[in-house]
């Protein structure tokens, strides 16, 4: 259980990454001036590569110096860092004193781990955020001396899941067809509620309308997203990064 006084915080940044939502710069702005507060100076939010990916075309966001990542890139870090090892071994949130306490580290990755200490940084935190479609991405914001208490590691971990998640939908809005027609708001709405499993009469409930009235939106939002079937509506709507998972 998160203490009060992160609990109000957490939920306060909640609330300010929905008013920005689709703003790339004001969310990268609200996360980082969020995690100041745990003194997380730097941030690097990115998908995991596949194999023969660099993993460069894959970050969703970046504040770290360019020579540090330029550097971490070309020397082939990703596939040595001992911290992207430990994500193989668990899916939970973890901070790189944990992986310096867990692992006999090598001298290489010893080298790796602590190389962000030339550029300001010293322990961090990994925060694994997993896709509607399996994909993992990673929030992994670092400091000096940052405050990783449990307390503050919970309170993390759900920043770091909302704002990876709103970033890819940013991601995923840039790459829609140019022809795409949007969503209104009113369709985003009614097809979120679909997506959680809620019938036309729930939601004509929910919203003071009438039922025709969703069943015509329902059919609009088919249309739009070329979807044969409300399931399929509700999963095209997630990859365009219309709704929320």
């Amino acid at each position: 259980m998160i203490e009060k006084a992160r609990q109000l915080r957490v939920f306060d940044f909640v609330e300010k990454i929905r008013a920005v939502e689709g703003d790339y710069s004001a969310i990268i702005a609200a996360t980082i001036d969020e995690l100041k507060w745990y003194g997380l100076d730097y941030l690097t939010c990115t998908e995991l590569p596949d194999l023969g990916q660099t993993g460069q075309e894959l970050i969703l966001a970046n504040t770290r110096p360019m020579d540090y990542l330029r550097n971490y890139f070309e020397q082939g870090h990703v596939l040595r860092d001992p911290v992207v090892t430990e994500l193989k071994r668990t899916s939970t949130p973890f901070t790189w004193n944990q992986v310096r306490e867990r692992r006999k580290l090598s001298k290489r990755e010893k080298n790796i781990i602590d190389e962000g200490q030339c550029f300001g940084f010293n322990n961090g935190m990994i925060i694994p955020v997993i896709s509607e479609t399996g994909s993992i991405a990673i929030f992994s914001p670092c400091g000096w001396d940052p405050d990783l208490s449990p307390d503050s590691a919970l309170a993390l971990d759900v920043v770091g899941t909302f704002a990876t998640q709103a970033l890819r939908r940013c991601r995923r809005r840039k790459q829609r067809p140019n022809d795409y027609n949007p969503l209104t708001f009113r369709e985003r709405e009614i097809l979120q509620f679909v997506a959680s499993g809620k019938t036309d009469d729930d939601i004509a409930d929910i919203l003071t309308i009438s039922s025709n009235t969703v069943c015509t939106h329902v059919q609009n939002i088919k249309r739009k997203l070329s979807a044969s079937n409300r399931t399929y509506a509700v999963y095209r709507a997630i990859q365009l990064g219309e709704i929320n998972f």
